[in-house]
C-alpha cells in the first residue's frame, strides 16, 4: 500500500531527473552554438565566399563570350533586318491600299439645330461627309488631307485634323509619325494617318491658326515618307530577280503555322518550279489548292 513518504520521494526523484535534463539541455545548447558559430560558420562563410567568387568568374567568362558572339552576330542581324524590311515592302506592292480619304459622321441636327426628318416626318440620322480645307500631299504613295470637323465637346466644338491614307503598313508609319494616331469621337474615317492639330470653339479660329502654321505641318514625316517611297521602289525592282521572288514566297510559306498544309504545299510547289525554271510555272495551273497559292501563281504568270 502506498504511503505519503513514497509520494514525496517520487516527486523529489522526478524533480532531480528534470533538473538533470535541463542542465544537459543547457550544455547541448552551448555546444550547438559553439559548433554553429565558432567552428562551422567561419568555414561555411569561407566556402560561400569562395563559391561567390567562382560563380562571378563563370558569369564574367560567359558575359565576355556572349558579348563577342553578339558582336559577330551584328552584321548578320543587319542583313536579316534589312532583308525583312525589303520583304515587307514587297508585300506592300501586293496589297494596294485605296488612297481616297473619306471622313464622315452621323448627325441628327442641321447647323441651325433643327432635327433631320425623313419623308414621313420621323426623326433620322444622316451620314455627313466632310470636305477637306487643304491637301498636304497627294500622289501614288499617299493622300494627306486637312479637315475641320465637329466634336462632341461643349467648349472646343471643332477640331482641326489631318487625315491621310498611305500605302505603307501601320508599323512603318508608326516609326515616322510625330505621335500615335489620334481619334475623334463620332468621326468615321478610312485612314491610317490621324492627327489632331488643334481644337477651338469656332471654325474661323481654326482656319486662322492653320493659315498661319500650315508650312510647319508634317514636314519631318513627309521627308521620311519620301525616303520610304524610295526604298519601296528599290524593293519592287529587287523583286524582278528570281532569287528575291523565291525568298519572298518562302517567307509567305514559312508564316504558315501548319507545315504540310495546303498553303504550305502550294508555296513549296511554286518555289520548286522557280528554283528550276520559271518557264515551267504554267505546269502548276489547275494543280494548286488554295486561293493564295493560285493568286501568287497568277501574278507570276502575268510577269
Amino acid at each position: 500500500m502506498l504511503t505519503p513518504r513514497q509520494y514525496r520521494d517520487a516527486v523529489k526523484e522526478i524533480a532531480r531527473l528534470n533538473n538533470a535534463i535541463n542542465k544537459k539541455d543547457k550544455e547541448r545548447s552551448l555546444k550547438e552554438h559553439h559548433l554553429k558559430y565558432d567552428v562551422y560558420r567561419p568555414k561555411i562563410t569561407a566556402l560561400e565566399n569562395e563559391l561567390d567568387e567562382e560563380t562571378r568568374k563563370v558569369a564574367a567568362e560567359f558575359g565576355s563570350f556572349r558579348e563577342k558572339q553578339e558582336q559577330e552576330m551584328a552584321p548578320n542581324q543587319d542583313v536579316i533586318r534589312e532583308t525583312r524590311d525589303i520583304l515587307s515592302l514587297i508585300e506592300t506592292s501586293f496589297s494596294p491600299r485605296n488612297l481616297s480619304v473619306e471622313v464622315t459622321t452621323y448627325k441628327d441636327k442641321d447647323d441651325q439645330g433643327n432635327y433631320y426628318r425623313n419623308a414621313n416626318g420621323d426623326y433620322e440620322r444622316r451620314l455627313i461627309s466632310y470636305t477637306p480645307i487643304d491637301s498636304l500631299a497627294q500622289d501614288q504613295y499617299k493622300s494627306i488631307q486637312v479637315f475641320i470637323v465637329r466634336t462632341t465637346k461643349p467648349t472646343n466644338k471643332y477640331a482641326l485634323t489631318i487625315q491621310g491614307c498611305s500605302i505603307f503598313k501601320d508599323e512603318k508609319l508608326t516609326n515616322i509619325l510625330p505621335r500615335r494616331n489620334e481619334y475623334i469621337y463620332g468621326l468615321n474615317e478610312n485612314t491610317n494617318i490621324r492627327l489632331i492639330l488643334k481644337e477651338a470653339p469656332t471654325i474661323e479660329a481654326l482656319q486662322k491658326w492653320y493659315d498661319k502654321n500650315k508650312a510647319d505641318q508634317l514636314k519631318d514625316f513627309l521627308t521620311k515618307h519620301a525616303e520610304l517611297e524610295v526604298r519601296y521602289e528599290e524593293a519592287k525592282a529587287l523583286y524582278k530577280n528570281v532569287g528575291w521572288k523565291i525568298l519572298y514566297i518562302e517567307s509567305l510559306r514559312d508564316d504558315q503555322t501548319h507545315q504540310g498544309g495546303d498553303e504550305w504545299n502550294d508555296y513549296t510547289a511554286i518555289v520548286n518550279i522557280l528554283s528550276r525554271n520559271s518557264k515551267d510555272l504554267a505546269l502548276l495551273v489547275g494543280q494548286l489548292k488554295t486561293e493564295d497559292g493560285k493568286k501568287m501563281l497568277g501574278h507570276l504568270l502575268k510577269e
